[in-house]
């Protein structure tokens, strides 16, 4: 399974100078629940923000520089030498792939997700990184959820 997880604001916002704009405790919980033991591919800036490995996952880190180096992390220079790298590992540790951002690899990555975990904020912020647009009737919500702990969201799960 290759799933997209994500949050972004009313407007869209998943970033602003690499950083994430909020700081939603329930938010990161359920990420953590649905990453740990899987395969996660981010983009450089989104791996920096986190300043590390996520622990208890098979991280990769996607970056055009052919020099970069994350200790603890397989780093490749494409999206698709990172998800063809992620699918032969997927089969072997029996795990799922999920795709954290940034919005250039959630913009490729749409195409091949079966699932979208998305949070969406009920409130809009100033940032200059967006989730990409996409074609919603592609998928189905299988599951909808209002939270109202904290920063306001409501969590969906949509699939193919």
């Amino acid at each position: 399974m290759i799933a997209i997880i994500a949050a972004f604001s009313k407007n869209r916002i998943i970033g602003d100078g690499g950083r994430i704009p909020w700081n939603i405790p329930h938010d990161m919980q359920r990420f953590k629940k649905l990453t740990t033991g899987n395969i996660v591919i981010m983009g450089r800036i989104t791996y920096e923000d986190i300043g590390k490995p996520l622990p208890d996952r098979y991280n990769i880190i996607v970056t055009s520089d052919r020099d970069y180096v994350a200790d603890g992390c397989k780093v490749c220079t494409s999206y698709e030498e990172a998800l063809k790298h992620a699918l032969i590992k997927a089969d072997k540790i029996h795990a799922d792939i999920f795709i954290c951002g940034g919005a250039s690899i959630y913009k490729q990555a749409l195409p091949d997700a079966d699932i979208l975990y998305l949070s969406i904020i009920d409130d809009e912020y100033k940032g200059d990184r967006y989730f990409p647009e996409y074609d919603e009737s592609s998928f189905e919500c299988v599951h909808k959820e209002y939270i109202r702990e904290g920063t306001p969201y409501t969590y969906y799960e949509f699939t193919k």
